[in-house]
């Protein structure tokens, strides 16, 4: 049998039989509450499936991992990753996956470009989201990654009803998604939280090298915008730019 376009699996979530059955249901009366108890016994009646460390269980199709990177810097956007696969993905098309931070950065284009080659192929899906610097000044750190994850589920048409969400850290999905985990250092425990923070951590990286040009006088293509001493000393001399977080540098002002 032809396998169908994972892309294709994704969308349209709308159009499920089970979904609009759901649907139906809520018409007639069931409380938000009644909703999410019923569907919380339905997960947990299925048979598990293990996929990395986590179990997952029969009902869901696609495994989605969620993390961030960009959270300290002193300048520039908080970039937030989600990386979808099929609950029978096979990750030996991207060896090497772990956590970000302890990669180097050659290993991480390494692997941003499989996944890229993947998306194209259909074999899983991504998206990345970056948050910018004047939000997280308007709103706060914690409002922007929140607005990250909505962005991004949104943008990748994520149906509840057939996902399991793994996020990193503190992090959490919306609500509706109600099979979802929260994992203390997920991104070196599980592999698609793993490649979530990759994606993230390559995409503002290469951002920030890009922005660089115009801000010559701080040499974000070394340091990325983290608060290093050679950033520091830039901000001592040049005072801050647009492009920094000024609710993060409040003894350059």
């Amino acid at each position: 049998m032809k396998r169908k376009n994972f892309s294709k699996m994704v969308k349209n979530p709308s159009g499920s039989a089970e979904l609009r059955k759901v649907r139906g249901k809520n018409k007639v009366g069931f409380s938000p509450v009644e909703k999410k108890s019923r569907q919380a016994r339905r997960y947990s009646r299925v048979t598990p499936y293990l996929l990395g460390h986590k179990e997952i269980s029969q009902q869901c199709r696609f495994c989605v991992g969620i993390d961030e990177a960009g959270r300290g810097p002193l300048a520039g956007p908080v970039s937030i990753g989600i990386a979808v696969v099929q609950r029978d993905f096979d990750w030996t098309l991207v060896p090497g996956v772990n956590d970000s931070k302890k990669l180097t950065e050659k290993k991480r284009e390494v692997i941003f470009l499989h996944a890229q080659k993947l998306k194209k192929s259909g074999k899983l899906n991504y998206h990345v989201s970056l948050v910018s610097a004047s939000h997280i000044d308007r709103y706060g750190i914690s409002h922007a990654i929140r607005k990250g994850i909505a962005d991004g589920i949104k943008k990748l048409a994520l149906n509840p009803e057939i996902t399991k969400v793994l996020l990193d850290g503190s992090l959490k999905a919306p609500e509706i998604f109600l099979d979802q985990e929260t994992i203390i250092k997920g991104d070196a425990k599980e592999k698609i939280i793993g490649l979530a923070s990759i994606m993230a951590k390559v995409t503002r990286d290469r951002y920030m090298v890009q922005v660089a040009k115009k801000y010559p006088n701080y040499s974000f293509e070394i340091h990325k915008g983290y608060g290093t001493k050679k950033h520091c000393d830039a901000l001592e001399r040049h005072g801050v730019s647009s492009l920094h977080r000024t609710s993060f540098c409040k003894r350059f002002l």
